[in-house]
């Protein structure tokens, strides 16, 4: 069933590759990107709430 859904290592790379080279995209940053084209995040990737406590979370693991 994941491989119905997974992509090749070629398509993986297609859009990192394509951004990474593509001269559109000199001096764009701090973007999402699906099949090269800017998209917005899940609304958790933008949830300030949630990112500091997985941040809090995060630390106390690194102190035990």
């Amino acid at each position: 069933v994941v491989t119905r859904f997974a992509l090749s290592p070629e398509e993986g790379a297609d859009t990192p590759v394509w951004a990474a080279t593509a001269p559109e995209m000199r001096g764009v940053s701090g973007c999402y990107l699906k099949r090269r084209t800017i998209v917005r995040p899940n609304r958790r990737a933008e949830d300030a709430a949630l990112a500091g406590r997985v941040w809090s979370a995060l630390a106390a693991r690194v102190r035990d």
